[in-house]
């Protein structure tokens, strides 16, 4: 309960609430030291939201969002999305509030402010432009302060990569306060009911995602960092018997997505999206390029399969081809007899050390960085 007390008047933000994981709440909230490091898309997702803060800051006729276009690819028109937004624009806005003895705060990313009302928008970087539940509930934790004074509403998300703004709800009055305060109040006590418990609990293996920071330690996850042959075969083992594991977990599921539809998680979706084939009339082409006198190269990439199949009939087109060996990650028959496989284990050369020292060194940077 000690634990409880010290951290009771904390501030408790929605990307901490959001957590299911015990074990990472509790290192979350100590602040412990990460042990991976964020993921490139990460970094990336600040430097957009950094940018966008400072264009939208700023008169409407000083916009410039060339520095978001020339950073990343914008399928839109990125200042068409608030041009006709009318309002005085803060970027970056604190919002804070407190509710049942607890604090509660967090950072909106463009607060629009007009009389009597107010609209909250919330900017995504992902490759994803779908509306999850846990968005949702995001902008009406949002909405509470402004709830509590009187005000209308309105809460929206800016999907960076397209151009493209969707508002999502509209929130007013003391229903709508006190429904959004009760959740709010029951996600903090699962919170404190973790803070109270064991001080190093359990992960809870429920959506736990790879770029988790605290992923090398945790007692669920497999043992990643290898310096010996034995500790490599292992890892080898789980890995064959995962990757079968996966085929059949991915054959079950597309059998549930096509039969009942896709499967919706907290922040993800799993099933068949749309995805476009290009089918060129290879006829049309051809007659084109030869009436336009544009070389067959431009366009034309011979295709192994089909090159060997017409070799068959036209033995003189295999002088025009050669086989080029290259490694090909897979998992093959073991061709070594037990006394090899004994005497290369357990090798005390020098070159097997110096291979094993490299290999380490490389490991440890993979696990310090998560790509």
């Amino acid at each position: 309960m000690e634990r409880l007390k010290e951290r009771k008047a904390k501030r408790f933000s929605f990307s901490l609430l959001n957590l299911n994981c015990p074990r990472l709440i509790i290192k979350t909230i100590d602040k412990d030291p990460y042990e991976v490091f964020p993921s490139e898309e990460t970094d990336m997702g600040k430097k957009i939201h950094a940018i966008y803060a400072d264009i939208l800051k700023k008169d409407k006729k000083d916009w410039d969002f060339s520095r978001i276009t020339d950073l990343i690819d914008v399928y839109g028109n990125p200042e068409r999305v608030f041009r006709s937004i009318e309002g005085r624009f803060s970027t970056e806005q604190k919002i804070r509030i407190r509710i049942g003895g607890r604090i509660f705060t967090t950072v909106s990313d463009l607060l629009i402010t007009r009389r009597g009302e107010r609209d909250i928008i919330d900017s995504k970087t992902s490759f994803s432009h779908e509306i999850l539940p846990s968005h949702r509930e995001q902008l009406r934790y949002y909405a509470l302060p402004f709830l509590r004074k009187g005000l209308r509403v309105k809460v929206g998300i800016h999907f960076a990569r397209y151009a493209l703004l969707e508002w999502v709800d509209i929130v007013q009055g003391l229903d709508d306060y006190t429904k959004i305060a009760n959740h709010l109040m029951d996600n903090i006590t699962k919170v404190e009911r973790v803070i109270a418990g064991k001080p190093d609990p359990e992960p809870s293996n429920f959506e736990c995602k790879y770029c988790c920071p605290y992923i090398l330690s945790c007692p669920s996850s497999p043992e990643l960092f290898i310096t010996n042959e034995k500790q490599a075969q292992e890892l080898a083992g789980e890995y064959i018997k995962l990757k079968a594991r996966t085929k059949k977990m991915e054959e079950i599921l597309k059998v549930w997505a096509t039969s009942v539809g896709d499967i919706y998680l907290k922040d993800d979706k799993l099933g068949y999206t749309p995805s476009g084939k290009t089918v060129i009339d290879p006829e049309a082409t051809l007659k084109y390029l030869t009436e336009h006198k544009i070389p067959l190269t431009d366009i034309f990439a011979p295709q192994a399969k089909k090159f060997k199949k017409l070799a068959k009939v036209h033995p003189d087109l295999a002088n025009f081809a050669e086989i080029q060996y290259s490694p090909l990650w897979k998992v093959t028959k073991n061709d070594r007899k037990e006394e090899e496989m004994s005497s290369f284990i357990f090798s005390n050369k020098e070159q097997e050390k110096n291979k094993v020292k490299k290999a380490v060194e490389e490991i440890e940077k993979i696990l310090t960085s998560v790509k």
